[in-house]
């Protein structure tokens, strides 16, 4: 794995592609992809054999593979609190992402 930049971290809510499914993820955006895990703890795309990983990526968006970001003008009530949309399209799914602010939305 290639010693990247973090440019943003963060949880973030994401609808599942099959179940449609809200889940709260660990997001990392560097410079050339956005990954997710379960946890914000130090998360490794392949274990070395002799160490536990502490969560391994769920999955990886390479960024020279989107077609199109967005932001959505959906508001979504999760947990009692509007979470604001944007959506990454990629040539085989689109990301469905929530966060809990209009400028927190901005930033990612």
């Amino acid at each position: 794995m290639s010693d990247t930049t973090t440019i943003m971290s963060g949880y973030l809510y994401k609808r599942g592609a099959i179940r449609k499914n809200i889940k709260k993820r660990w997001f990392i955006l560097d410079v050339d992809s956005l990954k997710y895990c379960k946890r914000p703890q130090v998360p490794v795309l392949f274990a070395d054999e002799n160490e536990q990983p502490a969560d391994t990526f769920i999955d990886q968006i390479d960024l020279r593979k989107i077609q199109k970001a967005e932001i959505s003008s959906s508001v979504l009530n999760i947990d009692g609190t509007e979470h604001y949309e944007f959506c990454v399209n990629t040539k085989g799914r689109t990301y469905h992402l929530y966060v809990a602010t209009k400028q927190e939305r901005e930033k990612w």
